[in-house]
């Protein structure tokens, strides 16, 4: 049963992958290349923002639209890095996570070699391995809910016997003053 540890650690490898978007999308951080306007900048600094406030849907919509636009193959990379991770934390689903995987291979594959930089590509093994894949995740599910059924049963059976108690509690106290009203009757 591997997957539930690997869950686990998708909000981890996640706020990896997703703050190292917010690094490596700060348009400063290459030098200005030929097709570099002040627009499409404008435009990579609005997408990063909508990202960095959690704006996922916008930001995405932005990237998506300035990495087809974009003439500078610098800035259609950092576009494209940008969709990917919009679409990482955007994926609810098996097909979400699979888009997501397949726009972050397509970054993955134009990124330039730059041993001065982090490489968020090294996060690229991890990602597949904790996407759900069909059956397993199902069966994971499945085994949840089995436990919580389980449980709550559990739970259900000690309140019943929390409300036997506490009847046969009453019944005791009810008991102990009819026996103390006798005794001060007797005496």
């Amino acid at each position: 049963m591997r997957r539930p540890f690997r869950l686990a650690l998708l909000p981890l490898v996640l706020a990896l992958a997703l703050g190292g978007c917010a690094v490596h999308l700060t348009p400063k951080s290459e030098p200005h290349a030929q097709g570099q306007t002040p627009e499409s900048l404008n435009a990579l600094t609005s997408a990063a923002e909508a990202y960095r406030a959690g704006d996922y849907d916008r930001a995405a919509d932005l990237f998506l639209a300035l990495s087809l636009v974009s003439s500078d193959p610098v800035l259609s990379r950092k576009a494209l890095y940008g969709l990917a991770c919009s679409k990482l934390a955007l994926a609810e689903s098996d097909e979400d996570m699979a888009e997501a995987l397949d726009v972050w291979k397509r970054w993955a594959s134009l990124a330039p070699d730059n041993p001065d930089i982090e490489d968020p590509r090294l996060l690229s093994p991890l990602l597949p391995r904790l996407a759900p894949d069909g059956e397993d995740s199902r069966e994971t599910v499945r085994s949840m809910e089995k436990e919580m059924n389980r449980l709550r049963a559990r739970l259900k059976e000690k309140s019943q016997d929390l409300d036997a108690l506490k009847s046969q509690l009453d019944a005791l106290e009810q008991l102990h003053k009819e026996i103390t009203i006798r005794k001060q009757d007797i005496n």
